[in-house]
């Protein structure tokens, strides 16, 4: 084991352990150590643990008897192959939710950990600084978006570096960290908005088209495998249009006036000195427009995540609220 890889192992060690850690009080408290941040999770997650529990007997989902007076499997949007889910089922509550926040935690830990270290080439301890505080965005919440959160910055790293990987043993552990990421991210949920970004991400961290081929090609490859992984969930959507809130079908274009693209217009800088979300408030707006003067002066990297940084903030305030997208979204 090279000194390189033998690092990497180290540093996920850590973050197994720290994973624990953190979870301290569940193993003392118990349930009452339990903090839940979204209120659909008691009428979610029961219906996911007695499907991953069918999967799991190898039975086929059919009719939920015991829930809302009996319900089919089909027209609820939960993927049959959902990591998460298939990992709570092996596990009685409340530690198929703990299992579940300490698989999240190491994987936006070291995932974080080996995408500063790749693409910021970050030092060892400023990697492990931020691999902890993306895990710790991570590791106490229980809605659906925090698994596509936790499994961004390994994907990109992952999607990056198999495009490029010569040793067909360094293929195979991007794999399956590919894998991991699919099986955390629902393509009806929070996938349309990962996947821009990532497109976004390697076309301008990558400065050549011969590289941006090569990487679009793992990128390509992997949203495949996410459609055909979700296919029973798309399925669902598609045969349950006519019930389900949430339907892929109806989908409706809105007009777009102009008096709402300048509302949104005046709505991002205003943002800019008022939403702590966007930026860091009024004193973070005002060193963003200092460093906007010295433009010039920044290096490719910096500017890439000033890119990024701009498309986010259209995306948030041009696309992701507007009737189309939500329309299209749902």
């Amino acid at each position: 084991m090279n000194k390189k890889n033998s690092q990497h192992l180290r540093l996920f060690l850590f973050y197994v352990v720290a994973a624990f850690a953190v979870h301290f009080d569940r193993f003392i408290l118990g349930p009452y150590a339990l903090f839940k941040t979204h209120d659909q999770f008691d009428s979610i997650w029961p219906h996911q643990v007695a499907l991953a529990e069918r999967l799991l007997s190898f039975q086929m989902p059919g009719w939920h008897p015991d829930y809302i007076g009996g319900m089919p499997f089909l027209i609820w949007e939960i993927n049959w192959l959902f990591s998460p889910m298939l990992l709570g089922s092996l596990f009685s509550g409340p530690w198929n939710l703990t299992a579940i926040t300490i698989m999240q935690f190491v994987l936006a830990g070291f995932g974080t950990y080996l995408f500063l270290d790749h693409f910021f080439d970050a030092d060892k301890y400023t990697g492990m600084l931020g691999g902890l505080l993306w895990a710790f965005g991570t590791f106490n919440l229980t809605y659906w978006r925090i698994f596509d959160l936790a499994a961004i910055p390994m994907l990109i790293y992952c999607t990056d570096r198999i495009s490029v990987a010569y040793e067909k043993k360094t293929r195979l552990w991007l794999l399956l960290g590919l894998i991991i990421c699919a099986t955390n991210i629902l393509i009806a949920k929070g996938a349309v908005f990962v996947a821009f970004f990532q497109l976004f991400f390697i076309y301008f961290s990558n400065q050549t088209w011969n590289r941006r081929r090569k990487v679009l090609l793992s990128y390509s490859l992997f949203w495949s495998f996410v459609a055909v992984v979700n296919l029973p969930l798309i399925l669902s959507l598609l045969s349950n249009a006519q019930h389900s809130s949430r339907s892929i079908l109806q989908w409706i274009p809105q007009d777009f006036f102009l008096g709402n693209c300048l509302h949104n217009i005046f709505s991002i800088f205003r943002s800019l000195f008022t939403d702590s979300q966007i930026t860091l408030g009024f004193i973070g707006s005002l060193i963003f427009f200092y460093s906007f003067f010295k433009f010039r002066e920044w290096n490719s990297l910096t500017k890439c995540i000033f890119y990024y940084y701009v498309a986010a903030l259209f995306f948030m305030k041009f696309i992701f609220f507007s009737p189309w997208f939500l329309s299209l979204w749902q």
